[in-house]
């Protein structure tokens, strides 16, 4: 087997793009954990998700050094055949290295196979960062938040770590569905659509304390019909949000998620990522109902959830 046929590939939709991830043999192990916690399905050459726009993710084994070059491994795989050899920029974010061009819409992504358990996490979570960023170039955005379904629809419980997205997840009762307690990704369902999918992605924390970690279908989606920002209370109280304060609240909501993740992107590549973040949670606003949730740990906020739905 030569060492391009060796190549992992899978595939994974999220919203208007389909995305394509080939890992090198180096990376076999790294590559079959992180598609067990994400849920990815295996895709076979010339084959992927249908979508209004196809994307490449490259993932390559290598650590940093100072000056270095892309690797010749990028263009082995049938996936990397077809990109330029010049023009790549390398940014070192905290546990692996991004290579990006000024054209080519797809990514290049170098992961240190010799890390510790911690760092390997860390890793797993910085290569979802090109999914959250192409999604906010698409009109959606992350948030830090629990995902609950019922009726095929889904709402966001959004709040900070430790207010009690986890707690308000494994208390709702049937025929409510926790989906997801701490990242939820939003998503257009196309570039001409007015409607928000909602994606839940791992709670990394927990594989970070030993908690169990677990698995997600991060493809997955439902339908996002409402967004609830938790604060806890002496009783359940539920009081709707103005546009702006909606919109600032969301906002605020995704750069929780993006804070580190984005730490090392150049400065002009983070202003303009807030900028569209802010557009975007601008037009969720607009969108969607969007309330603040006064909750107790032992009463029953989903009474209020369902009467504002």
């Amino acid at each position: 087997m030569s060492r391009r046929d060796a190549f992992l590939v899978y595939g994974v939709r999220l919203g208007p793009t389909a995305w394509r991830i080939a890992a090198s043999p180096e990376l076999g192990d790294w590559m079959r954990q992180f598609s067990e916690i994400l849920g990815l399905r295996p895709s076979k050459e010339n084959v992927s998700g249908e979508g209004e726009e196809r994307r490449t993710m490259l993932l390559l084994s290598g650590s940093y050094h100072p000056g270095a070059d892309l690797p010749e491994d990028a263009f082995l795989s049938a996936e990397g055949r077809h990109l330029p050899r010049k023009g790549w920029t390398l940014t070192h974010l905290r546990n692996l290295i991004l290579w990006r061009h000024s054209w080519a819409p797809d990514v290049i992504l170098q992961i240190d196979t010799e890390q510790n358990e911690d760092s390997r996490i860390a890793a797993m979570s910085e290569v979802c960062l090109p999914f959250y960023i192409r999604a906010i170039e698409q009109g959606g955005l992350p948030l830090h938040a629990a995902l609950v379904g019922r009726n095929g629809e889904a709402v966001a419980l959004a709040a900070p770590g430790g207010t009690g997205k986890s707690t308000c997840a494994r208390r709702i009762p049937k025929p409510w569905k926790a989906l997801g307690d701490d990242l939820a990704l939003i998503t257009r369902r196309n570039s001409s659509s007015a409607e928000f999918l909602a994606h839940s992605f791992p709670t990394w924390s927990d594989f970070f304390f030993r908690r169990g970690g677990g698995a997600w279908t991060v493809e997955d989606n439902l339908p996002l019909g409402a967004v609830f920002f938790l604060s806890q209370s002496k009783e359940d109280n539920l009081l709707p949000m103005g546009q702006g304060e909606a919109a600032i609240n969301l906002s605020q909501s995704g750069h929780q998620i993006l804070f580190v993740l984005m730490r090392n992107l150049p400065l002009s590549d983070v202003r303009r990522i807030r900028a569209k973040l802010f557009d975007n949670a601008c037009r969720l606003a607009r969108s969607l109902p969007v309330f603040r949730l006064k909750f107790t740990l032992t009463g029953s906020f989903w009474d209020e959830i369902e009467r504002a739905l």
